[in-house]
């Protein structure tokens, strides 16, 4: 189980067992939703960096230093 769902399930145990008003108990899980939707967003956003937005740069970096050297005469083999 992943922390941030271990807490959602962790303040929903604590809601039931000191029977705070509904309101708190809403407020405490809303929270523990909203950390672990943040921590899901840091994930993909890890995994998509990696996989797609290094290689992009690298190949338009690798363009660029192509154009380059063809605008200033000079060929380049790949």
């Amino acid at each position: 189980m992943a922390p941030a769902s271990a807490g959602v399930f962790s303040a929903l145990r604590q809601a039931r067992e000191v029977k705070v008003k509904e309101i708190n108990a809403l407020v405490s899980v809303s929270e523990k939703l909203y950390a672990a939707v943040e921590n899901v967003e840091r994930s993909l956003f890890g995994q998509i960096e990696k996989t797609v937005v290094k290689p992009l740069i690298s190949k338009l970096r690798s363009l660029l230093i192509h154009a380059a050297c063809l605008a200033d005469g000079r060929s380049i083999t790949p």
